[in-house]
């Protein structure tokens, strides 16, 4: 009898935990929520969405198989997940090539042969690896992509992180900006105490660069009350 990993999930995360559970031969579970009904989940054995917290009427309405105190969920679990599958599906072979390349990624030359076989996966992208900065196959008929070192991103969650990539630029460009202010400000009182006068001196900059700020300081902090 197949062992059964059960997953439970709030939020996309990377296909890694499922490919390796799916090569050892596992049979895979998921529990999660309606919301994340359109990431991109791999080829699993069972799928298993419940309501949104936020649809009360839903989740009240939902056929419930079990109801149980929190210490008998445990050995209910344990059976459910011990059950055995009559017909276990075949791991697709893009999947199996992922889990091989995960694989690989831990072993001393196993980035150079990722490197041949990625291509394999899918094309090659302008998109760069949030974590790793390298460049991202997307892979072929999905909205998913991955890089050769192993890093797996579903399109929302790469948009989530470039997001957090630009607001750290943008937060560090203001930072920038404000430390130049000062250095011109103390330049232009430098040149004001030797009576130094320019037509568009430190001062003016300063200003400027003092405006630039606030203006990049004020979008980002209205987009972060978005």
């Amino acid at each position: 009898m197949n062992s059964t990993v059960l997953f439970v999930s709030s939020y996309f995360k990377s296909l890694a935990f499922f490919e390796a559970a799916r090569q050892a031969g596992c049979r895979a579970v998921l529990l999660s929520v309606e919301a994340l009904r359109d990431e991109s989940w791999p080829v699993l054995d069972a799928i298993q969405l419940l309501p949104d917290l936020e649809d009360s009427e839903r989740l009240l309405a939902a056929p419930v198989d079990y109801v149980l105190a929190v210490e008998a969920m445990g050995p209910v679990l344990e059976r459910l997940v011990g059950e055995s599958l009559s017909d276990p599906p075949e791991v697709p072979a893009q999947i199996a090539l992922e889990v091989r390349m995960t694989e690989r990624a831990l072993e001393p030359t196993g980035q150079d042969d990722n490197m041949v076989h990625t291509n394999e996966l899918g094309g090659l992208t302008a998109y760069t690896c949030p974590d790793c900065g390298g460049p991202l196959w997307q892979i072929s008929g999905e909205t998913r992509f991955r890089c050769h070192v192993g890093h797996a991103y579903s399109i929302h969650s790469l948009l989530c992180e470039q997001d957090s990539e630009l607001e750290h630029a943008l937060w560090a460009a203001v930072r920038s900006l404000e430390a130049r202010h000062k250095m011109l400000e103390t330049l232009a009182e430098s040149e004001e105490a030797r009576g130094v006068n320019r037509k568009l001196g430190y001062r003016d900059h300063a200003r400027e660069s003092k405006d630039y700020a606030c203006t990049l300081r004020e979008l980002l902090l209205r987009f972060s009350r978005q």
